[in-house]
């Protein structure tokens, strides 16, 4: 960042038990505040016999939650365990869910606890890129922008979501550490997890290529190091290849993209128009006509996110961000997008800085998103569509 730096908002050396003494508290007070307000709402928000009230555990298993379980429980398709077209799920979550689900016992707590600690994970990573460029008040701030974002109910739920978010900031963090063999492995745990990943990739070579011209010129370019940040293209094949051996398709995630999802490949404009028309058809449901105006956000949102980033000169952040949006953006329709901006942990950055030392702008970022993030996790809860 080019403006001036007051003593409040200086960078300073983080340690890992620093990221987790300060990080962790805010993470982990969240995660009861959802926790008491599921269950509120299961027993207060619909009119039914306090025996026919839901369990707690149960409330949190919906959507694609069940759909990780399938995986995890089943394997992929073909299978005769259920019809779900699940190779547009990478197998990162699954396999985390089958490691857990040996000690619980019960596939939706096995997700909550993956949610939990993979979520730990990412709020101590995002607080040391905060707090080493502009303090640990700008650390706070991010975990805290992450906690209170509208959509954070799927770093809850068994989503793989806080995973990849875990797999994510920490490899920012190694590669502003110039440690290119963590962060290239870190890249290919995210790119196991959610196809994001290799957008993260991408922001990650373009990190690497600045960082190191900054350090030694081109020369520093060319070494040994930048061979690991093809990991995560690795893993990828890797996954397309299993998903060969049992379905003998080599486009098996894209089939797999048409058939159960009804998503392709599009222009731009094609998505666009498409949602624009379910955002404004007023006889559907409330809920979906919301959602779509949300997906459109999103997407929007990032494009806008990503031009800012490179006005501040933050190249791999604006790769990562706008080739997510560009991806997003370039289907048949808007899919997932509100999901994705929740991973966006540039933007966490971007209002930790600007709000550092704009105190009202910060009772404004969380004034607009808690309230709405609790709304989406009592409509959650409810089995209702949130994104």
């Amino acid at each position: 960042m080019t403006a001036r730096r007051t003593r409040s908002d200086r960078g300073v050396r983080v340690s890992a038990a620093t990221a987790m003494v300060e990080a962790l508290p805010i993470w982990l007070a969240s995660r009861l505040a959802v926790a008491m307000a599921g269950l509120a709402g299961a027993w207060v928000l619909q009119a039914r016999k306090a025996q026919d009230v839901p369990s707690w555990l149960e409330i949190w298993q919906h959507w694609d939650a069940d759909l990780f379980v399938k995986v995890a429980e089943f394997g992929y398709p073909p299978t005769t365990a259920y019809a779900d077209r699940t190779e547009v799920d990478f197998p990162m979550m699954p396999l985390a869910l089958r490691f857990v689900h040996l000690f619980t016992g019960n596939w939706t707590a096995a997700g909550l606890i993956v949610a939990l600690i993979a979520g730990g994970v990412a709020a101590c990573g995002l607080y040391h890129l905060a707090a080493s460029e502009w303090g640990p008040d700008a650390g706070r701030r991010a975990v805290l922008y992450l906690v209170c974002f509208p959509y954070a109910v799927f770093l809850f739920a068994g989503y793989s979501e806080g995973l990849f978010l875990a797999f994510a900031t920490t490899a920012f963090v190694m590669a502003r550490k110039d440690n290119w063999m963590a962060a290239g492995l870190l890249a290919a745990g995210a790119a196991f997890t959610r196809v994001l990943g290799l957008c993260l990739t991408a922001g990650l070579i373009v990190e690497y290529v600045v960082l190191s011209y900054k350090t030694g010129g081109f020369r520093r370019i060319f070494r040994p190091a930048v061979l690991w940040l093809g990991a995560p293209f690795v893993s990828v094949a890797l996954f397309v290849v299993y998903l060969w051996s049992r379905t003998g398709m080599w486009d098996a995630y894209q089939d797999a993209q048409e058939d159960g999802w009804h998503r392709h490949t599009a222009w731009v404009t094609e998505g666009f128009r498409t949602v624009f028309d379910a955002a404004n058809n007023g006889n559907q449901s409330g809920e979906y006509a919301w959602s779509w105006r949300a997906e459109m956000l999103a997407v929007l949102g990032g494009g806008l996110v990503c031009l800012i980033l490179l006005l501040l000169r933050r190249w791999g952040e604006a790769t990562y961000v706008g080739t997510s949006a560009f991806l997003l953006a370039a289907q048949n329709y808007y899919a997932s997008s509100v999901r994705a901006a929740l991973v966006w942990f540039p933007l966490y950055l971007l209002l930790a800085h600007v709000t550092v030392r704009r105190e009202w702008l910060h009772y404004a970022v969380v004034g607009a998103s808690a309230p709405l993030m609790v709304v989406f996790v009592l409509v959650f809860n409810q089995g209702r569509w949130v994104g």
